[in-house]
């Protein structure tokens, strides 16, 4: 039979049996960083280092990954927008895609509501975003633009909107009224 020692406090307790081990390990007694030591180990070793013990340790369990990384895996994929004149006689389509490593890429596509003769200018869009929830269902998204251009056109290098999530394929703009939807490929 091996016998087992423990140290606690700075002073071997044993010999054990390894059901005694197991025991103090259950009742809190002995951790899992605490040193064991048994023939024919030539040192002391963390306890949960000993195959024997380690189905004993409760297995680490990895923090919960809060509601920012759910809302970032339900953006990935690519969304669409249009936005209605509001006033200055544009409308204008964005279509853009999220990309798990935190970049993104897309267009806008601005055109003269009165006037479709008037050709659409389109505008590139690439950079980086990220999400800062606000609830499970609402968060805020930033656009950090790379290259000066940003939404609009207007140079911007960094823009944010307020969304909620209305179902699976759709977003409402809880600022400007406005609706996104997953382009499906």
């Amino acid at each position: 039979m091996t016998h087992y020692w423990v140290e606690q406090g700075g002073t071997a307790a044993g010999p054990l049996t390894l059901e005694q081990v197991v025991a103090r390990i259950q009742s809190g007694q002995t951790e899992r960083t605490d040193k064991v030591w048994r023939p024919p180990l030539a040192d002391w070793v963390q306890a949960e280092s000993l195959d024997e013990l380690k189905p004993i340790f409760p297995q680490a369990q990895p923090p919960e990954l809060g509601p920012g990384v759910a809302l970032e895996r339900f953006l990935l994929g690519v969304w669409e927008a249009t936005e209605p004149d509001q006033g200055a006689g544009i409308v204008s389509q964005t279509i853009i895609r999220y990309e798990a490593n935190g970049s993104f890429s897309g267009t806008v596509v601005g055109r003269v509501a009165a006037s479709p003769a008037v050709p659409p200018t389109t505008i590139p869009l690439q950079g980086r975003w990220e999400i800062t929830p606000m609830s499970d269902r609402q968060f805020a998204l930033t656009l950090s633009f790379e290259g000066g251009v940003g939404y609009g056109g207007g140079g911007m290098r960094q823009q944010s909107w307020a969304f909620q999530i209305v179902d699976e394929n759709t977003l409402l703009n809880t600022l400007e009224g406005s609706r996104a939807h997953r382009v499906r490929q």
